[in-house]
């Protein structure tokens, strides 16, 4: 009678009454085979092995006689399953393979890995607890986490993971801790649901639990009894709500919690063995048909009734029984239990024949391959767990408010960013992170008074921080506070999540190096900000609060960082560009470099090696300058032109001479834009500065000779040797600085603006060949300049600086870059031996820039690897970056694709020679759409639009001398190159 009127007060209460559907694992399959297969599999097996076949039973894998021999014991007992203690891959599959050779009815290998399977295999990937795993929103991801770990199941024979925990944590402090997603039971039913479709459309079976929900308990099942004092409206609303949409959804196992809920069934005892529960609740009222598993019946909860758990299971409604204290005597329990009526054999036989339907289902009518243990430890460990992984603690980060819409933080240009992280948890790499962006300042707390900032971040992952968190946030003009800590720590830091000072606030789950790199992402919108809270956050003092379930969203505006699997590389790519580059420094091809491989937005490779000299101990960072030499060209140069192209100031087609007065009257009148871009103009490759820049009255003979006489005793590279006497032009420079001679040129040496003018009258007035066909030319560049800055009234520098690299966040990027950073920041190039005499150090390499005062077309510009990708995704993105639109879509789209029909060349770019892949400056295998430049310096970089790609490739390999051979012989740059196609996984 008690059961009857259970069932009807839930009928009443239940607002739509679930229709029983099969579940899809076995509507997948051909019902007559499998049926004929059951059947007949059934009448192979007697009264007791029908029995034991119900039974899933612990081992402990370990190599160990002993194991072998229980393993033998219970499966010649004829038990269904099996389920392993902690242990790793190797004796997981020596265990499993044993077992299964000796298994008559293949066995159903069953795993406890609610967050993966590192929760039992020490050697397996690790995932997010569930409660971490609850900030992600994305029910694609877990959905992803399903398929994920059903793969990593299949390669080691594990056939059911009871899994998802669909209990919803709703009283703090419950003995569920960081097995329940999360506070809200939709937010629950839709991870947990998304998961098991993604483990059974695996091939793996998936288990909801703790049937009817375990998250309101305080005491532990495996201890005692715990019980649920809820109203029963409250139970199906909050507790049952899961997985009534679990069961409605056609997911296939169910597993039934050692629970006393007194409002479903008031007979004191555990829901496992409780026929209102089971039977009832479950089969009855949600309509459930899937295998139906009883939580471990070792634990402490399932013994507070008498007699034989495994006879009362059965008889509430189980299929499975799972971990028996004993098998032989339940076995003999049930059997009597069978034959004094207690129970009938109908019951012990249609709950059989389910488990014969899942094994069938699940492949496990035939008995299984042998499995090899390496082959799986590399399946399991493959790069799909790794993306995922880092996919998850992407999805995690949380904006819990966000004022204004301050984030992603825009207008870096104009923005003052200062971070001060707080407590005993190193934030290293959140801090690190944030400097690949901007221009952050490190700040400890007392220096926060008399720092310049207008955007003040606090960061913390230390609970005893939070009050000074808030103080420090009370007095910022713009504050932001970035916390780390686990979902169940949160309370800890409600007060400084809200508090006032703070107009946007970030939580992370975690506070490891993945965590803190996404989370400085979210920031500057590397990433999206796809988080949500998976408990209530509730502010007392401010009284605030957000609900579980809530978070800002916003898209990735910038460049973000990931790994080389996570956009489509090989997983070897990292370790073959170490090789390429680790090789080439001990070949002495380069003291040093940076390799930046970047696609589909994000930045896998990011890697330096080396020193900034042979002979320095100073490594090379992410933030070393290098002398990029010609590729200024292709990047400083170009920009300035593609924004005043931008902006309507020329069009291609008009002559240059229409801007500089110097070209006109003469042979270079009607060269246009077009023709300087594409190197058709007929100037000479460039000047000889040293003739042009010694003092012809210093000296008598040849200045240059290619073999060392009596008085060209300097070498200045091989096969020229210069004039000892010879000095440099006391008109155009100077050893001491003067309001005339007030640019240093080099260390101890000045120039001024009439050197400059005196430079480029020397180009307006250089001979011009014979025909204008395609030569490469530094004047070209140097005409382009003069060009830009003549329109904008402004020096190219500051037109590049103000309006693309400042914006960009590209604050690493400029021309003379002693006037921003000290000398150990920057990587040397040669040693001067004639012109300058000294080791080039901060000063451009490039002669014609140098006598240039540093800034011009040709060359000049110093930059690092990170920087300049900004800039080429900018171009890929078709204009913006950041949310600032830098060009439009048209301006991008002529310059990344217009080539000369004369040449290889783009509009300022080089391009593979299609067709003669040994005569391109890039790999054989690029792409037709490929634009790019390479640099005297050893730099160079490639953009691929068609793969959606960016290669930048820096060295200093002309230090300390350009006659460098060993840079041709590794080939350094063009090799990694070609390795960056090559990791394409196809």
């Amino acid at each position: 009678m008690r059961q009857i009127i259970s069932i009807l007060m839930l009928v009443l209460l239940t607002t739509t009454v679930t229709v029983a559907r099969t579940p899809s694992l076995l509507t997948r399959t051909d019902a007559s085979e499998r049926e004929a297969w059951v059947e007949q599999t059934l009448a192979t097996l007697s009264a007791e092995q029908r029995v034991a076949q119900l039974m899933v039973v612990a081992i402990n894998p370990n190599h160990s006689t002993a194991m072998r021999a229980r393993i033998k014991e219970v499966v010649e007992r004829g038990v269904g399953g099996l389920i392993y203690n902690e242990s790793n891959i190797a004796a997981h599959v020596d265990a499993t393979n044993y077992a299964q050779s000796l298994a008559s009815v293949p066995l159903m290998i069953t795993v406890d890995g609610e967050w993966g399977l590192a929760m039992r295999l020490t050697d397996a990937p690790s995932f997010p607890h569930n409660l971490m795993m609850g900030s992600v929103d994305d029910d694609k991801l877990y959905y992803r986490y399903g398929r994920e770990l059903a793969r990593q199941c299949q390669a080691l024979g594990i056939h059911v993971n009871f899994a998802p925990v669909l209990d919803v944590l709703d009283r703090k402090g419950s003995t569920m801790g960081d097995r329940s997603f999360g506070y809200d039971p939709d937010m629950v039913a839709n991870h947990g649901i998304a998961f098991a479709k993604g483990m059974e459309d695996g091939g793996v079976l998936s288990v909801g639990k703790h049937f009817p929900g375990h998250g309101a308990t305080f005491d532990d099942s495996h201890k005692m009894l715990p019980t649920i004092n809820k109203p029963l409206k409250e139970l199906q609303f909050v507790d049952i709500y899961p997985f009534k949409k679990f069961v409605g959804a056609g997911l296939g196992g169910m597993m039934v919690a050692h629970l006393y809920v007194p409002a479903i069934d008031k007979e004191y005892g555990p829901a496992t063995l409780s026929q209102p529960v089971v039977s009832g609740l479950l089969k009855h009222e949600l309509g459930f048909e899937g295998l139906i598993f009883t939580d471990a019946l070792q634990m402490e909860g399932a013994k507070a009734g008498s007699g034989s758990q495994c006879v009362a299971a059965l008889r509430a409604g189980n299929d499975v029984l799972l971990m028996p204290s004993n098998i032989d005597k339940e076995i003999a329990a049930v059997t009597r239990a069978i034959a004094d009526g207690e129970l009938s054999q109908a019951v012990v036989d249609n709950a059989c024949r389910k488990i014969l339907r899942y094994k069938y289902a699940l492949g496990l009518s035939t008995k299984p391959r042998a499995i090899d243990a390496a082959e799986a430890r590399k399946v399991v460990n493959g790069p799909e767990a790794k993306v995922l992984a880092r996919q998850l603690a992407e999805a995690s980060i949380t904006v819990v408010h966000n004022a204004d819409n301050l984030l992603p933080l825009r207008h870096l240009d104009k923005r003052r960013i200062a971070i001060v992280p707080l407590g005993s948890v190193p934030l290293d790499k959140l801090v690190a992170r944030c400097r690949s962006y901007a221009d952050v300042k490190v700040l400890r707390p007392d220096e926060i008074g008399r720092a310049g900032h207008d955007v003040l971040i606090v960061a913390t992952a230390d609970a005893a921080t939070a009050e000074q968190a808030q103080r420090l946030l009370a007095g910022a003009k713009c504050g932001i506070i970035a916390v780390l800590a686990s979902p169940a720590d949160v309370d800890a830091y409600a007060d400084a999540l809200v508090a006032p000072g703070a107009k946007a606030a970030l939580w992370a789950p975690e506070r490891g190096y993945a965590h803190q790199d996404c989370m400085a992402q979210v920031l500057f919108g590397g990433c999206d900000a796809a988080g949500a809270l998976p408990v209530d956050l509730k502010s007392a003092r401010y009284r605030k609060s957000y609900l579980a379930g809530s978070g800002v969203k916003y898209k990735a505006c910038r460049l973000g960082y990931s790994i080389p699997e996570a956009v489509g590389f090989d997983s070897r790519l990292q370790q073959r560009v170490d090789s390429v580059c680790n090789y080439g420094i001990r070949e002495h091809a380069f003291p040093g470099c940076q390799v930046l491989v970047a696609r589909h937005g994000k930045v896998v490779v990011n890697s330096c090696y080396g020193t900034i000299d042979f002979n320095s101990k100073t490594a090379v960072t992410e933030h070393t300058l290098y002398d990029l030499a010609s590729v200024s060209k292709a990047t400083g140069t170009i920009s300035a032109v593609m924004k005043t192209f931008d902006n309507g100031k020329f069009r291609l087609d008009d002559p240059a001479s229409r801007y500089i007065p110097g070209l006109r009257g003469g042979d270079k009148e009607d060269i246009t834009f077009r023709q300087l871009l594409f190197h058709e103009t007929g100037m000479k490759p460039s000047l000889n500065m040293w003739n042009l820049m010694m003092d012809k009255s210093t000296y008598s003979g040849s200045l240059i000779t290619n073999k060392p006489t009596a008085v060209n005793t300097i070498k200045v590279m091989n096969n020229a040797y210069g004039h000892k006497d010879a000095r440099l032009r006391a008109d155009l420079v100077s050893t001491t600085p003067s309001e005339r001679f007030n640019i240093a040129i080099a260390e101890g040496l000045y120039a001024g603006k009439h050197t400059y003018d005196t430079v480029m009258n020397w180009i307006y007035t250089s001979p011009l060949n014979a025909t204008k066909k395609y030569v490469y030319s530094c004047l070209n560049f140097s005409l382009l300049a003069d060009a830009m800055q003549r329109i904008n009234r402004r020096w190219l520098n500051e037109i590049v600086d103000e309006q693309i690299f400042a914006p960009l966040g590209a604050y690493h990027t400029l021309y003379r870059p002693l006037s921003r950073f000290e000398p150990e920041q920057i990587a040397y190039t040669e040693v001067d031996t004639y012109l300058r005499r000294q080791h080039l150090h901060g000063y451009v390499h490039d002669e014609l820039n140098a006598f240039s005062l540093g800034v011009q077309g040709n060359a000049g510009l110093f930059s690092n690897a990170n920087d300049l990708a900004k800039l080429f995704q900018m171009w890929l993105n078709g204009g913006t970056y950041g949310g600032n639109r830098f060009l439009k879509k048209s301006t991008v789209d002529v310059f990344l694709t217009q080539k000369s029909p004369n040449s290889h060349r783009g509009l300022g770019f080089d391009k593979p020679v299609i067709g003669d892949p040994d005569a391109s400056n890039t790999c054989p295998e690029a792409t037709p759409s490929v634009i790019g430049h390479t640099g005297f310096t050893g730099t160079g970089y490639w953009v691929d639009p068609e793969n959606d790609m960016i290669y930048i490739f820096l060295s200093n390999r002309v230090c300390p001398t350009r006659d460098n051979p060993a840079f041709s012989r590794v080939s350094a740059r063009s090799h990694l190159n070609t390795i960056v196609y090559q990791s394409i996984v196809k």
